[in-house]
């Protein structure tokens, strides 16, 4: 089983571009990954601060930097590591959920100029970016980060890919995924776009070496060192018993091989733009993007009652609560009355929309059109 998860994260890795010497392993879900990469960057963070040569002049405030748009499991995370909430620093993001690197620039100059926190050596020590955002599967500008990075080695570049990160299979869609082979780690779940059965969510590390020692002093009467059978991956993680989810991907693999992932991947974004164009064209919708970036389509519908009030996405917030209530009671009847499972979220300033995420491979252009006719049925005396 370790020879079979050790050739699936050298594949991945290869795809995403980090060097050989390059590592990971399986995890338990994606919020796992995340975690683990975070703790892998603290455990470096606070070895470089026992390594330094000349001592801080003030005490050491390590922060962590994410955008406003990112997974819940950043801050859950740096929860169970100790870090108050107001040391996640949740930087402004753009319309769209994309952390805008500006604002990382801005932070980091005031990190260096000292004028963040007057009493503490403030030491962002983690980055965690998103490749697809949970409500709008936005990507964030992954090269344009990199090259803020170069200033600042010391930030860890962590990329949660847990949703989008499967991009990177696909020649027609990988651009979002351009930069990422600067990263420290990514997050990666095939059980999510690549449809593979749960849990299948790896984790990969750039910088060889780094997972070792996770678990502290090992026990010797479980670990042990190197042998002619192979390294220990127990040694890199939090974990005792493991399941064997490196078997799923690789028996995936060798049946549908890439250009078969690549096609359930492709399918689905070009039946995301359909329904997108689908819903452009409708008098009575809508939507939050021009050009949605994922799977992920987010719309409202205009009800009777707010038509001739509603016509723009400017107006809707003069009308939040009329129409956050038509968007909940809509999906609320559609879910009541078994037709479809849709989703609510709101964003910023804007009223809850409804929230479509075209992931199963079987659902095709005419059940989308039958989804559309119900939204409209059940709002009828909205």
């Amino acid at each position: 089983m370790t020879v079979l998860e050790q050739s699936c994260i050298q594949q991945l890795n290869a795809i995403v571009g980090f060097p050989e010497s390059a590592e990971g392993l399986f995890c338990p879900g994606g919020a796992y990954s995340n975690m683990l990469a975070m703790y892998t960057a603290l455990r470096h963070a606070k070895r470089q601060l026992d390594e330094r040569e000349t001592p801080l002049t003030k005490p050491p405030r390590l922060v962590i930097l994410t955008s406003s748009a990112a997974h819940y499991s950043v801050v859950s995370s740096a929860t169970l590591m100790g870090i108050p909430d107001q040391d996640v620093i949740r930087l402004p993001s753009d319309l769209y959920g994309r952390l805008q690197p500006t604002a990382l620039q801005e932070y980091l100059v005031r990190v260096v100029d000292g004028s963040v926190d007057e009493n503490f050596t403030v030491i962002p020590f983690f980055l965690s970016c998103t490749a697809g955002t949970t409500v709008t599967g936005a990507f964030d500008r992954f090269e344009e980060i990199a090259t803020v990075l170069e200033s600042h080695k010391d930030v860890w570049f962590h990329i949660d890919g847990c949703w989008g990160g499967s991009v990177i299979l696909s020649e027609k869609h990988r651009h979002l995924m351009n930069g990422c082979q600067h990263a420290h780690s990514l997050a990666w779940n095939p059980h999510k776009m690549m449809h593979l059965p749960l849990q299948c969510s790896v984790l990969l590390v750039r910088p060889p070496g780094c997972l070792n020692g996770v678990t502290g002093k090992p026990a010797a009467y479980l670990f042990h060192a190197k042998s002619s059978l192979g390294e220990d991956i127990s040694l890199k993680t939090l974990q005792c018993g493991r399941k064997g989810d490196g078997l799923k991907l690789w028996l995936c693999w060798r049946v549908l091989g890439r250009q078969g992932f690549v096609a359930l991947i492709d399918e689905n974004f070009a039946l995301a733009q359909y329904f997108h164009e689908r819903l452009l064209s409708h008098p009575h919708v809508l939507v939050l993007e021009k050009q949605p970036q994922c799977l992920n389509i987010c719309f409202w519908y205009i009800p009777p009652s707010l038509r001739g009030h509603v016509c723009t996405v400017e107006d809707l917030q003069k009308h939040k609560t009329a129409v956050s209530h038509c968007t909940t009671t809509i999906v609320q009847r559609l879910r009541e009355e078994g037709t479809a499972l849709s989703d609510v979220a709101p964003m910023g300033d804007f009223p809850y929309f409804l929230r479509v995420v075209l992931h199963h491979p079987q659902l095709g252009k005419q059940g989308l059109d039958r989804f559309l006719d119900h939204v409209e049925r059940v709002a009828r005396d909205l």
